[in-house]
């Protein structure tokens, strides 16, 4: 017996219940704005800006006049915090 959902085999009721739950989970997203990156690592704008000045911010990526970072420069970031912590 497989534990997999089948949405076939679902009274409808049940499928759109499901369907409406996967919707409303945020997307994921390959990129932060600055704010959201903050919010998501949970510190203040002003520390994002220290730390930048300090050299320790995360990559950034200039599209038109934005600056974003990508998921992979804020995992780094993260793990280059967390080996500096750990020292």
């Amino acid at each position: 017996m497989s534990n997999k959902l089948n949405a076939a085999a679902m009274p409808v009721k049940v499928a759109d219940l499901v369907a409406e739950i996967v919707k409303s989970l945020p997307a994921a997203n390959p990129v932060y704005t600055i704010e959201g990156f903050c919010e998501a690592h949970h510190i203040t704008k002003p520390l994002y800006y220290e730390l930048k000045r300090a050299g320790l911010g995360p990559r950034e990526m200039e599209v038109g006049r934005r600056r974003l970072i990508t998921v992979e420069a804020a995992a780094e970031w993260r793990r280059a915090r967390e080996r500096r912590n750990g020292e």
